[in-house]
């Protein structure tokens, strides 16, 4: 009698827990479900930035003091000090003028001019199939007043360098139309922008972006040491 007993109870067990693996399996398939639609619907409205090197949008007219600097196309400025420290810019100042322009005090009130210290300009543009919401260039502590991108539409940054070769890095946020945020590192490196970046949610592996960057650092060195080399000829 106990047999059975003990029997009846392990059948019973095992129909339970039959029943408790298939509601599991089914909550696992739901959960799956949504997950993969949530998925669906955000890549459907992505915004798609590309990244795009372009000519300083700063025009110097003139030499030493009269020189003009003039900026009319730039959507974002930033300033790199030699600490590395980030300044976002409403206009080109004149502490930015003289960065420009390379002026060096002599002594005894004379200056000297060096060659041009053109800000680095690039452009975004958004390819994605949708407004890339409340943008913003994130700028030391600080962020830039957010705006839309629209389909197609571009934003020039320019930065100027107090150190010609510095290394460093931007950082750019923005939303979908849900509301999902993404973050996506500009780099810099001996004062060049060393990657064109797809800015996106799901970057490359860790493994490839170090290679990919690594083998841009190496273009750069060349690039550099040809340069000195004509320069030394």
């Amino acid at each position: 009698m106990y047999a059975l007993t003990t029997m009846g109870n392990l059948i019973e067990l095992k129909i339970n827990f039959g029943d408790i693996l298939s509601v599991v399996i089914a909550l696992l398939a739901l959960l799956y479900t949504i997950h993969s639609t949530r998925d669906s619907q955000r890549k459907s409205v992505l915004p798609y930035l590309t990244l795009e090197q372009i000519g300083s949008t700063v025009k110097v007219d003139g030499i030493g003091t009269s020189a003009t600097v003039v900026d009319a196309t730039s959507d974002y400025k930033v300033r790199v000090t030699k600490n590395k420290e980030l300044k976002g810019i409403e206009v080109w100042g004149e502490e930015e003028r003289r960065l420009i322009l390379n002026k060096k005090s002599e002594g005894k009130g004379v200056w000297s001019y060096g060659s041009i210290n053109f800000p680095r300009s690039f452009k975004l543009i958004n390819t994605g199939k949708n407004t890339a919401i409340s943008f913003s260039l994130i700028v030391g502590n600080k962020s830039t007043y957010a705006k839309n991108i629209a389909v197609n539409e571009e934003k020039i940054i320019s930065v100027l360098l107090e150190d010609e070769n510095s290394t460093f890095y931007l950082l750019i946020k923005f939303k979908d139309i849900y509301g999902n945020q993404y973050k996506e590192k500009i780099e810099f490196y001996k004062g060049r922008m060393f990657l064109h970046l797809d800015l996106k949610r799901v970057g490359f592996s860790k493994t490839k972006g170090l290679l990919m960057k690594w083998e841009s650092r190496l273009k750069i060195r060349k690039q550099a040491r040809n340069q000195k080399n004509k320069l030394d000829k």
